[in-house]
This record gives C-alpha cells, sequence and structure tokens, in this order.
C-alpha cells in the first residue's frame, strides 16, 4: 500500500506521509 516512490523505502510502509 504504498504511494508513489514509497515502494522502496520502509520507513512509509502506509501510503498517508509520503506524498
Amino acid at each position: 500500500m504504498q504511494i508513489g516512490k514509497a515502494t522502496e523505502t520502509l520507513e512509509v510502509d502506509c501510503s498517508c506521509a509520503y506524498i
């Protein structure tokens, strides 16, 4: 459930902080 480029980072796994 990642958003955009959050698929390569493990710090944003909620898809609600990395926009």
